[in-house]
């Protein structure tokens, strides 16, 4: 960068480049962002409504994050990820009788795709913790019952999304990097 006070400004071609890069890379992030949203938070909407998922909306988040996951070189972390939250969730299915249902299970499979090990734990820990408050909120209003139905995929869209955000803003290019995986 050169700067005087008779001449304007010239950034040189390789900074250009480079800012041009890392714009780009925070647009796509946040792109994704918008588009792992949208796939947690249309199912969400369903299940507090209607109490049922769509089985097209696992199926959807789970494509979009291998793809993804695939693009950035971390599909096995992410595999890994997936097939343990779908494994600690079926097992709590089958723990549960009817507290848990087969779609929270898929979705947290599908969400968690998105997501590092690490990541994946986060999103474990703020769906719990959100449904924590729900239930606090609820027993605080005297609406709380021993037979009170609870709709748990807004608690897992909540904490999938937050995890992700977390993981495309904080850690993942220097996660990867510190693995030797990639360099976003």
């Amino acid at each position: 960068i050169t700067i005087t006070a008779d001449k304007p400004i010239t950034i040189s071609k390789h900074f250009q480049n480079t800012v041009c890069l890392d714009s780009t890379v925070q647009l796509s992030k946040f792109c994704f962002f918008i588009l792992d949203l949208f796939f947690l938070l249309f199912p969400a909407l369903e299940d507090a409504r209607t109490g049922y998922v769509s089985d097209g909306w696992p199926l959807v988040l789970s494509v979009c994050g291998a793809l993804l996951m695939i693009s950035r070189g971390a599909f096995l972390l992410c595999l890994l990820t997936g097939a343990g939250m779908g494994a600690l969730y079926g097992l709590l299915y089958l723990i549960s009788k009817r507290s848990l249902g087969l779609a929270d299970v898929f979705l947290a499979a599908a969400s968690s795709l998105w997501l590092l090990p690490m990541y994946g734990l986060l999103s474990l820990w703020l769906t719990s913790l959100a449904a924590l408050f729900w239930c606090a909120f609820l027993l605080l209003r005297g609406r709380l019952g021993r037979r009170t139905e609870i709709r748990f995929v807004p608690f897992l869209a909540i904490g999938g999304a937050l995890a992700y955000g977390v993981q495309e803003t904080v850690g993942m290019a220097s996660l990867l990097a510190s693995l030797g995986l990639s360099s976003l």
